[in-house]
């Protein structure tokens, strides 16, 4: 019987790294979170890349597009917090976790750029947990969010 603490553990350190690895540029090891037929979408469609978007490596393409235009202007934190496990096994699991993006810019205090829900579903594939899917609904004023 496998530890579920040791489980909820090893897919927190997944969700995190995510944000790390975006944030610092290190796209290599975004790669190495999700699986080679991961899907990420984002809810409503942000504008700034094309949604849903299916296989590893269009997801990192497009992370990486993004993540060189928003280094024009300052950088980013992508701060996740608040992650609950929908339903657990020994290979899969099923997240949410709460999204709040931080404007980053050096000169200037830090902004609030938005908040957001992830909900993922991860897989145990060869001793490794991986996004199978990853999808961000963003909270929008007159979407029902609470205020």
């Amino acid at each position: 019987m496998t530890d579920r603490s040791a489980i909820k553990l090893a897919v927190c350190e997944v969700i995190s790294s995510y944000a790390v690895f975006l944030d610092a540029g290190e796209f290599e090891r975004v790669a190495g979170l999700f699986a080679e037929d991961a899907v990420m979408d984002i809810s409503p469609p942000p504008g700034f890349m094309e949604v849903p978007i299916s296989g590893r490596a269009a997801i990192v393409a497009a992370l990486e597009a993004r993540y060189h235009e928003v280094r024009l202007t300052g950088g980013r934190r992508h701060v996740c917090s608040n992650t609950i496990f929908e339903c657990l096994s020994e290979s899969s699991c099923s997240t949410r976790t709460f999204l709040t993006s931080i404007a980053t810019f050096g000169d200037r205090p830090p902004e609030l750029l938005l908040t957001g829900e992830y909900a993922d579903r991860l897989e145990l594939i060869d001793g490794s947990w991986r996004f199978i899917e990853r999808r961000l609904t963003l909270d929008v004023p007159g979407s029902g969010a609470p205020k």
